[in-house]
């Protein structure tokens, strides 16, 4: 679930995307490195399952509420492999549990001949 920080970047995001049509949009998921407990409420097999739904759901966002072709959407996960602090305190596993949202040029717009 997004906080109502996390909402209206999201919301900014789209609207960039909107403005260009000329770029894809790659979601990254990323996780803190606690493993998953099989037979989890959730279903989660492992982090990296974590971490790609956890972009699938952003991409969902993107989908249903701001109207985003699917077509220019990538979901990915990296799972707990590219943290951005050390997992030692709840502060440094919090910051690593995330999406990280990549703007990038379709290669067609970049090679035009």
């Amino acid at each position: 679930m997004l906080n109502k920080e996390s909402l209206n970047i999201l919301s900014k995001i789209a609207k960039i995307i909107k403005n260009n049509p000329d770029i894809l949009v790659v979601l990254e998921g990323h996780t803190d490195n606690i493993q998953i407990i099989k037979n989890n409420k959730y279903g989660y097999i492992d982090n990296l399952d974590l971490s790609l739904r956890r972009s699938a759901g952003i991409a969902r966002l993107l989908l249903n509420k701001y109207k985003i072709s699917q077509k220019r959407i990538i979901v990915s996960g990296r799972g707990e492999f590219a943290p951005l602090n050390n997992n030692i305190t709840i502060e440094d596993k919090n910051a690593n549990r995330r999406i990280r949202v990549l703007l990038v040029p379709k290669i067609s717009e970049l090679y035009k001949f």
